[in-house]
């Protein structure tokens, strides 16, 4: 399989992987968002401090490093060129051509139908590019922004995976629900390129 490309663009978005000269920029994105984060992904903890976010950075720059490692992109607006979010492809399978998808966006732009158009941009690109045959996304009960998005998006819903996480406030076993893509028809229709 060849090489993750490195820039990733749509319509309001322009996809790359994260540097150190980010990390200041990351830090206060993750801070800003700490509430609605801190329940769904371990790395979001409470308290976060700097240093977490070069920590996180310069993990995402070990995994691209590696042939088989997950590939982290930074979400950045077109429109302001600010950092907003994360995708990233991981648990990539290159025996059954799979992966997974993961994604935060921070607050200051949610429901502006960005996080939609990442979702997506990657998608089309682990499909049609990569030539992956399917492409998942996990979401924990509860989650309902999460849950809500790859189902307007059309991902096939799956059989949901009984007490699979430990939810990070109750402690509580919690099911993941999970949804599935193996082609892009009926995706919605914005110009989306990579090189």
């Amino acid at each position: 399989m060849t090489a993750f490309h490195t820039s990733l663009q749509s319509q309001n978005l322009f996809l790359r992987p994260l540097t150190s000269q980010d990390a200041s920029e990351l830090y206060k994105r993750i801070l800003s968002s700490l509430d609605s984060l801190h329940p769904w992904m371990d790395w979001a903890m409470d308290p976060y401090f700097a240093p977490y976010a070069q920590e996180r950075i310069f993990s995402h720059q070990l995994q691209w490093r590696s042939t088989t490692g997950s590939r982290a992109y930074g979400m950045f607006s077109r429109e302001t060129g600010e950092l907003i979010g994360e995708i990233s492809a991981h648990h990539i399978n290159y025996e059954d051509n799979s992966a997974q998808l993961g994604y935060w966006i921070c607050k200051d732009y949610q429901k502006k139908a960005l996080m939609r158009e990442a979702v997506v941009l990657m998608t089309r690109y682990l499909l049609e590019e990569k030539q992956m045959e399917r492409v998942f996304v996990y979401c924990e009960a509860g989650n309902a922004r999460s849950l809500q998005l790859p189902k307007a998006l059309g991902f096939q819903e799956n059989p949901i995976l009984k007490d699979f996480t430990v939810n990070l406030i109750s402690k509580q076993y919690n099911d993941v629900y999970v949804f599935s893509r193996t082609t892009t028809d009926g995706f919605p229709e914005f110009s989306c390129s990579w090189g």
